[in-house]
């Protein structure tokens, strides 16, 4: 079998090709980490809406036992009943 050396240029591209492959590669990895990362938060911020619709369900059925039906004005605090 006969031995052929490659010319500088040759082995250099072919190089050049394995370092990008390389990066590319580790370039998957960290957006794979990030999309993980995110998943996480998001169902952390899904928890979290979850934990607040119940607190103002709460908060909007004592209120409304307290008062009554009707609107609250946030800026003057003020209560409206509607019946």
């Amino acid at each position: 079998m006969e031995k052929i050396v490659l010319t500088t240029d040759e082995l250099q591209s072919l190089k050049n090709f394995q370092s990008t492959r390389s990066q590319i590669i580790n370039d998957f990895g960290i957006i794979e980490f990030q999309i993980q990362e995110l998943k996480t938060q998001k169902e952390m911020l899904v928890g979290a809406l979850a934990n607040l619709k119940v607190e103002e369900n709460k908060v909007s059925q004592e209120l409304q036992e307290k008062y009554g039906e009707g609107n609250i004005d946030l800026t003057s605090g003020e209560f409206v009943s509607i019946s």
